[in-house]
């Protein structure tokens, strides 16, 4: 699944579950932190060497670890062990979201290796779909148009999960573009 279709489910996700905006920050941060192990394409990009990005993506953020290790921080930090369990959720949508359809454009398939360190057994699903195929451009403007009808009626969007201020300057921004109109000067009757 695409990195903005992991934003778009795990902020709708934590939309539904809760009022509060900081548990929001953790299920919604937990449904794409997984992808954090994909940051090696930038080392690929800067060596011109395409081997971090293929030897760590799904396997440094995709594993039973992470996601102990983020219930435990969500339900320690807030308090909450209700919270912790939702960014668990959070985080297996992500993972889950991956094996339905996480087939490289080249057509290979990308396992997540859930157990790593302590066990390389891969998991894959045979009718993984690719990140290029139309189920997943279908479900990326399915989901960006459930945003934008959530972000008109809420007054919140997915730049929430970084920081509220900057989520409310950026609607504002959008508001005031949207309701300036120019007036057009009407031709005089006669």
């Amino acid at each position: 699944m695409t990195f903005p279709c992991h934003l778009f489910v795990s902020w709708h996700l934590a939309r539904l579950v809760t009022q509060d905006v900081v548990a929001r920050r953790w299920i919604g941060c937990a449904g794409v932190v997984a992808d954090l192990d994909g940051v090696g394409v930038v080392a690929d990009i800067i060596t011109g060497q395409p081997r971090y990005y293929e030897a760590w993506h799904h396997l440094l953020g995709h594993n039973l670890f992470v996601g102990i290790l983020l219930f435990g921080l969500a339900g320690a930090w807030c308090r909450s062990w209700r919270l912790a369990g939702w960014t668990w959720v959070g985080f297996h949508v992500h993972l889950t979201g991956d094996l339905l359809s996480g087939r490289g454009p080249d057509g290979s398939g990308w396992p997540v290796v859930y157990g790593w360190p302590v066990s390389g057994y891969e998991w894959q699903w045979a009718g993984q779909i690719r990140l290029d195929a139309w189920p997943n451009t279908a479900a990326f403007l399915a989901l960006l148009a459930w945003a934008l009808v959530a972000i008109k009626r809420g007054g919140r969007s997915p730049l929430e999960l970084l920081s509220t201020r900057i989520d409310q300057q950026v609607l504002g921004a959008f508001r005031s573009v949207l309701t300036s109109r120019k007036t057009v000067p009407q031709p005089r009757q006669g």
